[in-house]
């Protein structure tokens, strides 16, 4: 017990617990507590028994206890939370100049951040995250040369952008713009014109039910951008046709769709900026292309859609054959387009099993988003049988 070596010393010299309170300005009980192990020993109060005694070591001697204590299994009934009372990121010296180690740093936490959003859901990622991106934007009042200020400023951008996805995934659409807001500016800095892309496609799709043609304005200006990776380019035609479609424009939805699929098929095989390297992820671009053609053909009479809705199930199904298990919820999701597809084809039985199956996925995925569309989509197929 680590009081045990604050109690020890204090009766060694003959100091009462009353006296101690007084000399070392913490009250009786909190001092009691901590020596009986009701409280975890603060290292502030450590330095006040070795004033108050006149020695020195405790500090050593709590420490070497505490982990041979841990080394052994004994504080294995402690509760965790002790474990980190009063823990805190430390601090940089005044003086410290940023370099590119911090830059590195960001940029693995935000792949870290990504491959959990991308595995259990923005409800996990959301939280590693934010705690990430509060120390990286930390990092932006240091002092740091031109080079190295842009570096971070990307690196910052790319974190922003997945936290502020998954607290949409999350269904905290408040904390999401604030975030997206950041990231946009974070990009601008960083003079990554196409992880800024990236960063307007997320936020118009944060948009896209209830403002669809606010998403489309939002994106319009940067369509014909050629500074943007072709592929980005191709991604924000599908996101600018899925909007179009939800503001019931399906003609429109289906021009800027095939405008995706030409500039999908020409892009270059050189590697994307590592901001937007996902593109190039087997299956990322049959995911959004299918939830697109998807979202058109609801929009259409049923003749004219079923071939649009053949199209997207082959879309989505190859997708979802090409995900591995590090794309878990993207998969679950993919679940719910085919069961929307299905729907909208009359085909109620395999809607039902699709909608199973991502209800069984969701248990592995923290997501709320995901949870309101299986909710929705039940309801929808309630309605259609």
């Amino acid at each position: 017990m680590m009081g045990a070596v604050l109690r020890e010393a204090r009766l060694r010299a003959g100091v009462s617990l009353t006296l101690m309170a007084e000399l070392t300005h913490f009250s009786r009980s909190t001092l009691g507590h901590m020596e009986t192990g009701v409280r975890r020993v603060q290292p502030e109060v450590v330095r006040a028994y070795e004033r108050a005694l006149g020695i020195t070591g405790l500090d050593e001697d709590v420490n070497r206890r505490e982990l041979l204590m841990a080394a052994t299994g004994l504080a294995a009934t402690e509760p965790l939370l002790r474990l980190v009372d009063g823990l805190s990121a430390p601090a940089a010296p005044a003086t410290a100049r940023i370099g590119m180690a911090e830059v590195d740093a960001v940029r693995e936490a935000g792949r870290f951040a990504t491959s959990m959003d991308f595995r259990l859901g923005g409800e996990v990622a959301a939280r590693v995250g934010a705690e990430s991106l509060r120390w990286a934007v930390s990092l932006m009042d240091g002092s740091m040369s031109t080079g190295t200020r842009t570096a971070l400023s990307g690196a910052v951008a790319s974190l922003a952008d997945r936290v502020a996805y998954s607290l949409h995934d999350s269904e905290r659409r408040t904390q999401a713009y604030r975030v997206a807001a950041l990231a946009v500016r974070a990009s601008r800095e960083g003079n990554d014109p196409s992880l800024r892309a990236h960063v307007l496609i997320d936020i118009a799709s944060f948009t896209a039910k209830t403002s669809p043609g606010d998403g489309v304005s939002i994106l319009r200006t940067s369509l014909s951008d050629k500074d943007i990776y072709p592929l980005e380019r191709a991604n924000m035609h599908y996101a600018s046709a899925r909007m179009l479609a939800n503001d019931g424009r399906p003609g429109e939805a289906m021009e800027c769709f095939e405008t995706g699929e030409r500039l999908a098929s020409r892009a270059p095989r050189a590697e994307p900026p590592p901001s937007v390297g996902f593109l190039r992820t087997s299956g990322h671009l049959d995911s959004v292309a299918g939830g697109v053609l998807m979202r058109i053909a609801q929009t259409m009479g049923r003749r004219q859609a079923m071939p649009v809705f053949e199209e997207a199930a082959a879309r989505l199904t190859s997708a979802f054959d090409a995900f591995g298990q590090d794309r878990n919820r993207a998969k679950a999701h993919l679940l719910v387009k085919l069961a929307r597809v299905r729907i909208g084809q009359g085909e109620f039985s395999e809607a039902a099993s699709l909608i199973d199956k991502a209800e069984s996925r969701a248990t592995d995925v923290r997501s709320g988003r995901l949870r309101t569309f299986v909710a929705e989509l039940r309801n929808e197929l309630a309605q259609a049988t």
